[in-house]
């Protein structure tokens, strides 16, 4: 019944007086999309179904076997396990929910390179190839054996890419002030995932694609047709494994920790915590998003230990959230973003873009009431 009011929904804003003006209908179908697709599989969200099935079994799993001497029967004690009051009333959730939202009715416009995808890149690619080594043999065919090869192969690509983004995100300063606010989490939950910034958001899939065409022209060179995506109710085959193994607990409160062999292969969810810990041993650690071993062999890997370590969730260098609410989110990297280019601009520049970079704060904190956090410590994160 919902899937059909919601239908009903999308050809009223379509017929109605709504659907002559820009933008405003996509933004509404976005938002209805976020809020309802749990339940009616509305829009590109379907795989809610899977991650929330994916989080309570193995949610449960650790739940049983960290605590075996626990008395059966108490459905309470294990709701208490997966929602600790401490983490859902904490003000980084709040803020996490806020964006959340927020971020749906943004995100069409993060869309700015959609033209620059991994077909562009890989076509590209495919005619370097055939201009060094002469045409295309296209020799292979397809079977599970090369499907499954080629499905992982091409995750593998992809997270070189994702791999590359992200540690140009922490090293480049501009680029930093747009993912410090993912980094801002104070706890973690599935939402924070969802913290990031619109500019962050739009340079990722460039990336993404580059790495994937890296292993998808090769492909469409030596096999005969195109490849067929392996999917499992939707969804890619290699993104159900990674589920298995725990991907969506990435951001939770969970330690779920695998063996230090396989930590040098698979990133578990205990090293993408110690990713977003403050502690300076843990600073730009864990880059990569699935395959470890792209930190290894670049130097940033980092092995959790069996027992959590003392951390404390947040940005490196920064005693107060930087980001207390969506405004000083969406707008403070701007002001970080500007200073940290100003020492690259012309001289007679520089005092001005710093001037609106302080105004641009300064009305974030006008905004957030007295005794506001951004601002000094902004500054400082923004230089360490």
């Amino acid at each position: 019944m919902l899937k059909h009011l919601l239908a009903d929904f999308d050809a009223w804003l379509g017929a109605g007086p709504l659907g002559s003006l820009p933008l405003l209908p996509g933004l509404l179908k976005t938002v209805a999309a976020a809020l309802f697709s749990p339940l009616t599989e509305v829009g590109n969200l379907h795989a809610w179904w899977l991650v929330a099935i994916d989080l309570v079994l193995i949610a449960g799993l650790f739940f049983l076997v960290q605590r075996p001497s626990a008395p059966q029967g108490q459905p309470g004690d294990f709701l208490g396990f997966c929602f600790p009051r401490r983490i859902l009333t904490h003000p980084s959730t709040r803020t996490d929910l806020k964006l959340y939202f927020v971020g749906a009715v943004v995100s069409p416009l993060t869309r700015l390179f959609w033209r620059f995808n991994a077909i562009l890149v890989a076509g590209v690619l495919l005619q370097g190839l055939i201009a060094l080594a002469g045409p295309a043999p296209r020799v292979l065919t397809w079977g599970w054996g090369s499907g499954l090869i080629v499905a992982f192969a091409i995750a593998i690509g992809r997270d070189l890419g994702f791999y590359a983004c992200h540690l140009a995100h922490h090293r480049i300063p501009a680029l930093w002030a747009f993912h410090k606010v993912h980094h801002s989490a104070e706890v973690m939950t599935p939402l924070a995932a969802k913290r990031n910034h619109p500019v962050e958001l739009a340079l990722i899939p460039p990336c993404d694609a580059m790495g994937t065409a890296l292993i998808l022209a090769p492909v469409l060179y030596l096999f005969a047709t195109p490849p067929s995506p392996l999917e499992l109710f939707g969804v890619s085959l290699v993104t159900v494994v990674f589920a298995g193994l725990g991907a969506h607990l990435y951001h939770s409160h969970i330690w779920l920790v695998w063996p230090a062999w396989l930590q040098r292969l698979i990133l578990c969810p205990a090293q993408h915590h110690i990713h977003h810990s403050s502690a300076p041993r843990h600073h730009d650690k864990n880059m990569a998003n699935m395959f470890t071993f792209w930190d290894w062999l670049f130097g940033t890997l980092y092995i959790a230990p069996k027992t959590r370590e003392a951390f404390r969730l947040g940005v490196y260098g920064a005693a107060v959230q930087l980001h207390p609410g969506v405004l000083a989110a969406y707008l403070v990297p701007f002001a970080d973003a500007a200073r940290a280019v100003r020492p690259w601009l012309p001289a007679p520049l520089r005092p001005r873009l710093g001037a609106w970079a302080d105004a641009l704060e300064s009305r974030c904190n006008d905004r957030l009431g007295p005794g506001s956090p951004v601002g000094a410590e902004s500054r400082s994160a923004a230089a360490s």
